[in-house]
């Protein structure tokens, strides 16, 4: 889910800039900075003054960063999960 949306929006970015995306960059700051990202990349991908092809790179780092934040809060797929066995003590 946050990776579509996330890969919809480097597309959009790369289309029309970051300007043309504020409202959803806003939403990937917000998602960031919730799950402990780098603020100094949260910072400068917030700062609309900031020159855009660094904002673009801090959206690159803070994109992965989510998408690893997903990976790894993500329960295993139910295929791994079927050779599993519990032990009762």
């Amino acid at each position: 889910m946050i990776e579509s949306f996330l890969t919809e929006l480097a597309w959009q970015i790369d289309a029309g800039g970051l300007a043309a995306a504020e409202d959803d960059v806003a939403v990937v700051v917000a998602a960031a900075r919730a799950t402990g990202a780098r603020p100094v990349l949260v910072e400068v991908l917030e700062d609309l003054t900031a020159p855009e092809p660094v904002r673009v790179r801090a959206f690159g780092r803070l994109a992965l960063h989510l998408a690893r934040q997903l990976a790894v809060d993500a329960p295993p797929p139910v295929g791994r999960c079927e050779n599993l066995s519990v032990s009762a003590g």
